[in-house]
């Protein structure tokens, strides 16, 4: 969902006292600061990973992979909470100066995350990366139309420990790939499987 101002996010649970109705566990605001917009979430080990995109103001901790916004446009970003504590475990932007946001995420069972979205920036990917540059293979001389897909991958406590690939993130994310096209592309959603593969979907135009 939108908003025009912070999201939101919500557990609701069943009531052992009455069955066939549910009671909030817990609420919180997500970016008192700043607009959001809240586009996925996922469940596991009793947390929960949020993901979408904000303006500059959302509130970060600290030792992330990027504690604050790269520029005044919008970018992605992704939290991690632990509702049964009532525990911010980390909240981080993931992007550039030029704009971007997060749409899916997935989760391993040692709690690092999978996030796929778009971005405008050119220089995210990670060493090793399935496509390195923001338009594909023999279209890097030609203007890219649109946005890029991307797939990264972060830590369980969100803090960056991967290699520095721009000046904009402390440490950067374990891993970050484009997922280019000639056109303009989003991912849209992402899954682990069970052999560690990663399925990622998405839409171009």
């Amino acid at each position: 969902f939108n908003t025009v101002g912070p999201g939101w996010f919500l557990k609701i649970e069943p009531d052992p006292q009455h069955p066939g109705r549910y009671e909030r566990r817990y609420a919180t605001a997500l970016g008192a600061r700043s607009a959001a917009t809240i586009s996925n979430v996922a469940a596991a080990r009793g947390r929960a990973y949020i993901v979408g995109a904000a303006g500059p103001g959302f509130d970060t901790t600290a030792n992330v992979v990027q504690g604050a916004a790269p520029s005044s446009t919008v970018n992605a970003v992704v939290l991690c909470i632990d509702p049964g504590a009532g525990v911010l475990v980390y909240s981080t932007y993931l992007g550039g100066p030029h704009g971007g946001g997060a749409t899916g995420v997935a989760v391993d069972d040692d709690g690092t995350a999978w996030i796929t979205g778009w971005t405008d920036d050119t220089a995210l990917a990670t060493p090793g990366a399935v496509f390195s540059t923001f338009a594909p293979p023999g279209f890097s001389t030609t203007p890219k139309s649109g946005h890029a897909a991307f797939v990264a991958h972060i830590t369980a406590n969100g803090t960056g420990t991967g290699p520095t690939v721009a000046p904009w993130f402390g440490n950067g994310p374990l891993y970050l790939t484009y997922l280019s096209g000639k056109g303009s592309d989003r991912g849209v959603a992402v899954f682990r499987t069970r052999r560690s593969s990663t399925l990622v979907f998405g839409k171009s135009t």
